[in-house]
């Protein structure tokens, strides 16, 4: 049989797929029965004509009447009717034609030709072969009704003529039969095709329901159970077991980077060989699932595909107490090399995660597991990791943030504060922009909380470019003796149209390139020396100066700083907050400054919140300053007014003497605190 017509149409769901196979049987069914009628009506025209020559106008009537039912029943189906009534009709109709055809010719009652009445309908029921039970009976029924018409006759039976003419109306007789049974035959033969089609489309639309269930269940390319049936499967075994259930999230490492460099083939290969090898890891002694049992919500160990890369475990019952070794056996089994069809080792690493049932729903299950993993991946040295609440609570509220920073620049939820710079003589020389982020719903949340999360999520880029377009906007309209300093994330800066993104948002602001410090940290040092160094010097080129922030934190060498176009050292406030209880810090302050000054750079120390570091800063040779001793954060209006205060000033150390220094300083600080605490 030829495949179901919904086959051609697989984004189709489940019903539609058998409501459209439904509707195309009862369509082939309703063919066939046309055609069935059709031959009806034609054999009956046939035999009518040649009833009526051969001188019995009667049957050539009942015969003919037969015919005109088949007509009538082709009418009726090009009308859409219905094929089952139509073909009982149909069958109803020729057995009623033939026995009045039968009755209607009384000298065929002759006893010695009682054995004949019978011919038709056996050669029918013999040569078609359907409802072979039901014919039966109606042979049988007949036969007694005509044996009844016979003994008590409706009317006498007509003798037979003498001599020749006995002969020849006997084998007119015969041939009447005869083409009595073989219109039966052909009748009944073209009805019994039909149905045994329709039976037989029936099975095959079966076996593409069973193919379609399969489908809806399982991963085609594992044989595993899918997501959706997985899930359904938790929820009857948390029902069922309650704490006793374990889940298991088994995520192929790399897999992404082995299915690019190998080919689709060999990564098919290698999440086949997974889901066979978690199969026999669990399934030891135990029998896999069917398909039944599956929709029915089957408890006990269960395999299934989670998504592209990742699988999961279900251990119900006495097996959940054994998940961490469940875990371990997997991290050796799956740590065999693959054998490629060319030969080649596939060596692979999973990383496992494993959560327990604690009076949960499937969605916090489902969510400790995934937890787990992430966990894993981030602490686990063997590559399994166990929920903990604490941590789940730090990721729940990474995804809170995450999403949250989604559409968050087109909302109009950030803004910059702005901390100013100094120089060691007390002179205010600039600012640095601070992001900020006042959600609606979330509050006032910590740069050092969202940063992070934009970092590893990518949003960092879109965020960092919209502090450099405000930043440099507002700063245009400072004094021009005033720099203003941006952070930049090493993902901004590795971006291949940076130095141009740049150069387009100072010519857009109008602020003088010499004016803008773009901050970066140690770790563009990490990846490509040469390529960061050629960034560099592209925006040193514009006119940008460069400052290496948080300086002393990383991992930066020596040789690598030298080469780097970089005009000011930030020294990490760590230093410079522990450096009067850490004479190790003192030395690292002190030696940061000595070789800051031995390169040609500017020495900038941040965190600066006490005057005694302040003093110890003045007297180790550090040429700027920032921290909450002189100027704490500010908003723009803030900003503006110490940049206000800063003009009234002297503008040089050259022309102050150190009486006024100390005055100015206090000056600044006591604005700055003031301003600081009208924001509050």
């Amino acid at each position: 049989m030829s495949r179901p017509f919904s086959e051609d149409f697989p984004a189709l769901g489940r019903r539609e797929k058998k409501s459209i196979d439904i509707d195309l049987l009862s369509i082939d069914r309703r063919r066939r029965t046309r055609r069935a009628c059709t031959v009806q009506a034609v054999l009956s025209a046939a035999f009518s004509a040649y009833f009526f020559w051969a001188g019995a106008p009667q049957v050539a009537v009942a015969v003919g009447a037969l015919g005109l039912v088949g007509v009538g029943l082709l009418i009726y189906l090009r009308r859409g009717g219905n094929s089952t009534i139509a073909g009982t009709i149909a069958l109803a109709a020729m057995y009623l034609g033939l026995s009045g055809a039968l009755l209607l010719a009384g000298s065929f009652y002759r006893p010695g030709f009682a054995w004949l009445y019978l011919v038709p309908l056996a050669a029918g029921v013999l040569l078609g072969q359907a409802n072979v039970f039901r014919w039966t009976v109606v042979v049988m029924v007949t036969a007694v009704g005509f044996w009844v018409l016979h003994t008590y006759g409706v009317r006498p039976p007509a003798p037979l003529p003498d001599g020749a003419f006995a002969v020849s109306a006997l084998l007119m007789r015969l041939a009447a039969i005869g083409c009595a049974g073989l219109l039966v035959h052909m009748f009944v033969r073209a009805h019994a095709r039909a149905h045994v089609d329709a039976a037989e489309a029936n099975r095959g639309l079966r076996r593409q329901q069973a193919r379609l269930q399969m489908l809806a269940l399982y991963d085609r390319l594992t044989g595993l159970p899918n997501r959706p049936s997985f899930e359904r499967v938790v929820g009857r075994a948390l029902d069922a077991h309650g704490e006793e259930v374990a889940l298991l999230f088994v995520d192929v490492d790399g897999f992404r980077d082995l299915n690019h460099a190998r080919g689709k083939e060999a990564g098919d290969l290698v999440l086949k060989a997974v889901g066979e090898r978690i199969e026999q890891t669990i399934f030891e002694g135990n029998d896999e699932p069917e398909p039944s049992e599956l929709d029915e919500g089957y408890v006990g160990a269960l395999a299934g595909r989670w998504g592209a890369d990742e699988f999961s475990i279900l251990l119900c019952g006495p097996a959940a107490r054994t998940a961490s070794r469940v875990a371990s056996e997997l991290q050796t089994v799956l740590g065999r090399p693959i054998v490629t069809r060319d030969g080649d080792l596939i060596r692979l690493s999973v990383t496992i995660g494993v959560s327990s049932a604690a009076d949960d729903d499937v969605a916090s299950l489902v969510a400790h597991a995934d937890a787990a993993l992430v966990r894993a991946k981030r602490l686990s040295t063997d590559g399994i990791g166990y929920f903990d609440a604490e941590d789940y609570e730090v990721q729940r509220r990474e995804r809170v943030l995450r999403a949250g920073l989604e559409g968050v620049v087109e909302r109009g939820e950030l803004e910059l504060a702005y901390q100013p710079l100094f120089h060691i003589d007390g002179r205010i020389i600039g600012a640095e922009a601070l992001l900020r982020w006042n959600s609606p719903v979330l509050g006032a949340v910590s740069p050092g909380e969202f940063i992070p999360v934009a970092e590893s999520s990518g949003q960092v880029v879109k965020l960092g470019a919209w502090v450099l377009q405000e930043a440099c906007a507002q700063a245009s309209e400072w004094p021009s003796t005033m720099r203003i300093s941006v952070n930049v994330s090493p993902l901004q800066l590795m971006h291949p149209r940076f130095v141009q993104k740049v150069a387009s948002v100072l010519e857009f602001t109008g602020l003088d390139p010499q004016r803008l410090e773009l901050e970066v940290t140690e770790g563009v040092l990490a990846k490509d020396i040469d390529g960061t160094v050629e960034l560099l010097e592209g925006l040193r080129a514009l006119g940008v100066s460069i400052a290496l922030d948080d300086f002393g934190t990383g991992y930066s060498s020596l040789a690598y700083l030298r080469r780097l176009p970089v005009e000011r050292l930030k020294i990490d406030r760590s230093f410079v907050q522990s450096m009067h209880q850490d004479e190790g810090d003192m030395v690292l302050v002190r030696t940061i400054i000595a070789m800051g000054h031995g390169l040609g750079m500017i020495v900038l120390a941040e965190g600066v919140e006490t005057q005694a570091q302040f003093e110890s800063l003045e007297s180790l040779g550090c040429d700027e300053i920032q921290g909450y001793l002189l100027g704490r954060p500010l908003d723009l209006d803030g900003i503006e007014v110490v940049l206000a205060q800063a003009r009234g000033l002297s503008t040089g150390p050259i022309a102050r003497t150190p009486e006024a220094i100390d005055q100015d300083l206090a000056a600044m600080r006591d604005e700055a605190l003031r301003v600081g605490a009208a924001e509050d």
